[in-house]
């Protein structure tokens, strides 16, 4: 049995000594031991997918018990892919007849289906059928080495080999959403969700206002290193964690979270009044931490994220968009 370990914290501030007791995150088991299982009903609409499209997404999940080495990931991207690739409807055409795509060797592309496969993958039947053309997918997918360390998109990217390794990305978060409402839970996927802290209502982002590096500080009027990204959300806009974890710190106007496996995330400029959460609470991707907030060494509204790995302070614009989640 895994036990959380209680640590002391000594942090220096000049010109005081504060001392923070916090518990070491111990991380939910991951969906890494199989594939989920489809419950007993399927819903009509989850988010802006409905019918033929849930239903086509609950033959994608439901397949995945006939490849050995599936794992609840898999299954996420296999939806995610489908959704890239056919928006989950099963079409009986591709880029050759909507595009005039061909092949590298000059033959015209024979794409079809959910995942739109070409001839080599199956027959027509094969890959007109959205369980059969599901197992053609994961018996491609399990032979992927290594792709539990690689981001969705690029597991996709290696079994389709479509041009832009990046294509799959924007449907992450819908297909993870869909494989959670039709599915006996059995694991927790929050250790897979990587996501921006704050977004308009729409999912639209937010624009970085100053990147991670060096830069002249618009307060103190001198070049020191930026440790994070300024994302510019206004006042009082929610703030989520990039993942789960749990609240290590509340320290004027700032909160960090452990997310295990040495990864922790810091959100500053947040007023007295608008943190959500206390010290010692476990978060999730919905849960709100905060409200954005323009305290401190702050020059307008926004959210100062910064994401340290062993102790190191990393860019979170390339952490996340590592992990599916870009900022821009």
């Amino acid at each position: 049995m895994q036990k959380a370990l209680v640590v002391v914290v000594v942090v220096f501030c000049l010109p005081l000594v504060m001392i923070f007791t916090m518990a070491v995150f111990t991380a939910t088991p991951s969906c890494g031991a199989g594939p989920r299982t489809l419950s007993g009903s399927v819903p009509e609409q989850v988010g802006v997918w409905t019918g033929e499209q849930i239903r086509n997404a609950a033959a994608i999940i439901g397949a995945a018990r006939v490849v050995p080495g599936v794992t609840a990931r898999d299954q996420a991207i296999a939806v995610m892919v489908a959704m890239r690739e056919s928006s989950l409807i099963n079409i009986d055409y591709g880029d050759w007849e909507t595009s005039g795509v061909r092949n590298p060797d000059g033959t015209p592309t024979s794409s079809i289906g959910l995942f739109q496969q070409q001839h080599w993958w199956g027959s027509v039947e094969e890959r007109m059928n959205p369980r059969t053309a599901s197992i053609l997918f994961y018996r491609a997918l399990v032979k992927v080495s290594n792709r539990e360390h690689m981001t969705p998109t690029m597991v996709g990217h290696q079994v389709q080999n479509n041009a832009n390794p990046d294509h799959y990305t924007p449907a992450w978060n819908d297909a993870r959403m869909i494989l959670e409402a039709l599915t006996t839970q059995g694991c927790s996927m929050d250790a897979d969700i990587w996501q921006v802290p704050v977004k308009h209502a729409d999912g639209t982002l937010f624009p970085i206002t100053s990147p991670y590096g060096w830069r002249f500080h618009p307060i103190r009027h001198q070049l020191i290193h930026h440790d994070g990204v300024d994302l510019g959300a206004p006042c009082g806009h929610p703030t989520y964690p990039i993942n789960s974890g749990t609240v290590e710190t509340i320290v004027a106007d700032r909160i960090w979270i452990d997310h295990g496996n040495g990864i922790k995330s810091g959100y500053y400029h947040i007023y007295p009044n608008d943190f959500k959460v206390s010290v010692g609470d476990t978060v999730t991707h919905d849960t709100v931490i905060a409200l954005v907030g323009n305290a401190g060494l702050s020059a307008g509204c926004h959210v100062h994220l910064q994401i340290s790995v062993n102790g190191t302070m990393v860019d979170p614009q390339d952490f996340l968009a590592e992990r599916g989640a870009p900022l821009t």
